[in-house]
């Protein structure tokens, strides 16, 4: 308990900044403008060291797509163009929780004692961008199944964009795809990038339990205005498997991260 309550602490700087962000929403919709500098970064008070770790992580991410999109093939500028789109617009959004509840989680959990070098930093950010892009395309399909309007409040669905529509889905499993070519490209010559694919594989297999059973409980409440057949088992379940994506999952990738 106390080495959990010592955790807490430690990333305490970062949840005071998702709360703010999330309160704030700050949008900058100026498509001529780069990404770093339409993501919603709130100006209040954070340690020093936090402030530095939330925008380099944002500073990384033209970089992030910038891997994604990059080809030798002629021809089809227009789809890795579609690609761009489809990252920048689901991907650096909202409270940006779990990217940074990754870093923190690595920051406290790794071995050694030494601070990080600068290419350390890198792989870290580049690892809580994964989870990020797991995120987003997560999010996509939850949109689509609840045919949800908009996203963090006052941002469009992905698939309410005019020129996107059921083309959406698609976009999903490109993003998904996306985040085994970051591991790929990063960290397939580490001793731990199989246990990054499992752990990727178990939350994204958790995660579509849980939204399966949410969408079935709540289609047979809709239809019957009765909850017999959920019990406190079910309650429990679904709780758990939503949720453990959502926040173990960053805790779990920063761990796992921590073992170099």
């Amino acid at each position: 308990m106390a080495m959990f309550g010592n955790f807490l602490k430690s990333i305490r700087p970062h949840l005071a900044q998702f709360n703010r962000i999330s309160n704030q929403r700050r949008w900058f919709a100026s498509s001529n403008q780069s990404v770093s500098k339409r993501l919603p970064i709130a100006n209040f008070y954070l340690t020093d060291e936090s402030k530095r770790d939330t925008e380099l992580f944002v500073r990384n991410f033209p970089r992030v797509v910038g891997e994604l999109t990059k080809t030798n093939e002629t021809g089809v500028e227009d789809f890795y163009d579609n690609v761009k789109k489809a990252l920048e617009y689901n991907v650096p959004v909202g409270h940006l929780m779990h990217g940074l509840v990754c870093i923190g989680a690595n920051k406290y959990l790794r071995k050694s004692s030494q601070p990080m070098t600068d290419y350390e930093l890198f792989q870290i950010h580049m690892l809580a961008w994964v989870y990020e892009i797991f995120r987003a395309s997560v999010n996509i399909i939850d949109d689509m199944v609840d045919n949800g309007d908009t996203r963090y409040g006052n941002k469009l669905s992905w698939f309410k964009n005019e020129d996107v529509g059921m083309v959406a889905a698609q976009d999903s499993l490109l993003l998904y795809s996306s985040v085994f070519s970051m591991l790929r490209e990063h960290f397939s010559d580490k001793p731990f990038y199989f246990t990054m694919l499992e752990t990727i594989n178990k939350f994204f297999w958790e995660m579509n339990m849980g939204q399966s059973m949410d969408m079935r409980f709540g289609a047979n409440f809709r239809k019957t205005r009765s909850l017999s057949g959920f019990t406190v088992e079910h309650h429990n379940m679904l709780g758990y498997k939503k949720v453990g994506y959502f926040m173990y999952g960053p805790i779990e990738m920063g761990d796992r991260k921590s073992v170099v």
